[in-house]
């Protein structure tokens, strides 16, 4: 059995992952704040343990050796970004280090979850995308 850790995983995407990967037999661990996500998104399994926290508190969990991390949390809300910057930025960011250095001391590999926001208004159909267009703080947030 796997085990697999993830972060936002009361969110739609966190969630839906969380059921996934349950029905293939993996065990899995959710951290989330519930400051968007909803606990009752989560399937009821004894499969599941649930941490309702900040990623940032990483450091801080009695999880089992993992197999993996998906990054999934965020502030996503652009108005958010824009009107509480450095709330939002230092959420995003310091949740990412955290995470990050949290898999690198611990040989664990992760997928980090980006966010369309990141290549700003291009044109549909753009096959290259030579600038981002950086149109919030969010979308700076999740491409740096």
């Amino acid at each position: 059995m796997n085990n697999y850790l993830i972060t936002g995983g009361c969110g739609f995407i966190g969630s839906t992952l969380v059921e996934k990967l349950i029905s293939n037999g993996s065990k899995v661990f959710v951290i989330d704040d519930l400051s968007t996500g909803k606990i009752s998104n989560l399937p009821k399994s004894e499969k599941i343990t649930f941490f309702e926290e900040s990623v940032q508190n990483i450091g801080e969990f009695n999880i089992d050796k993992l197999d993996g991390i998906f990054h999934l949390a965020a502030q996503t809300s652009v108005p958010f970004s824009i009107d509480k910057f450095y709330e939002s930025t230092s959420n995003n960011l310091l949740s990412s280090i955290r995470i990050f250095d949290f898999a690198v001391k611990n040989l664990i590999p992760i997928v980090y979850a980006s966010s369309s926001a990141v290549y700003g208004n291009l044109k549909l159909g753009s096959e290259k995308i030579e600038n981002y267009d950086i149109i919030s703080p969010y979308a700076q947030d999740k491409l740096t």
